[in-house]
């Protein structure tokens, strides 16, 4: 980043004084960006006789993010949740299928951690970040936590951050499962690593 500071500057010095007044470098300051999947709610089994999956098997799923300040200072953050549209909402030359939601649900909102604090943003937050708006039974796609710029935050990984996931049987959903029925229920947690990003515009901050 230096470099290329440092090369747009000498560029400026080069040019006559009346060209290098008109030229402004926009700067956008860079960020550490946490991107976790995350898979919400009931997923209904669909008909056999059609040739096509479901976005995942038959169930009921759960995904909590964990984050972790593990700083002796605050932190402030921005946790912004993004539903993944099918690609035919994104094609403006063919129409989405009938009972597909091509909504851009899209929201965040800015917290501050304070020293060895730790936060979760499961199912239920990330429906409530959404501000009540009408959602599908089942809903999937990004938790971001934004770190916002810290002199004294580490250049990678500034945070502790790990999705859990846990997923149900839609035959063990039922309301009285039989004795036979087995209901295994699996787990599996991804630590995961910052990568270098802007801050968006939904986050407004005050720093």
């Amino acid at each position: 980043m230096k470099r290329i500071v440092s090369a747009a500057l000498l560029v400026l010095a080069l040019l006559p004084p009346s060209l290098a007044h008109a030229i402004t470098i926009p700067f956008t300051p860079h960020v550490q960006v946490y991107a976790v999947k995350f898979v919400c709610g009931l997923q209904s089994p669909v008909s056999l006789d059609l040739p096509r999956e479901p976005p995942v098997k038959p169930g009921n799923y759960a995904t909590a993010v964990n984050i972790l300040n593990f700083h002796t200072f605050p932190v402030t953050i921005c946790k912004k949740a993004v539903v993944a549209l099918p690609e035919s909402c994104l094609d403006t030359a063919t129409n989405p299928p009938p009972g597909v939601d091509c909504h851009p649900h899209l929201a965040a909102k800015v917290v501050t951690l304070n020293s060895e604090q730790a936060m979760e943003v499961d199912c239920d937050d990330i429906v409530r970040l959404f501000a009540g708006a009408s959602l599908p039974p089942f809903i999937k796609g990004f938790v971001e936590i934004v770190v916002f710029p810290n002199i004294s935050l580490p250049a990678v990984n500034p945070l502790g951050v790990t999705g859990v996931y846990t997923a149900e049987e839609a035959r063990c959903a039922q309301p009285a499962p039989t004795p036979q029925t087995i209901c295994p229920v699996s787990v599996e947690v991804e630590p995961q690593n910052s990568q270098t990003g802007e801050i968006p515009a939904v986050c407004s901050p005050t720093l």
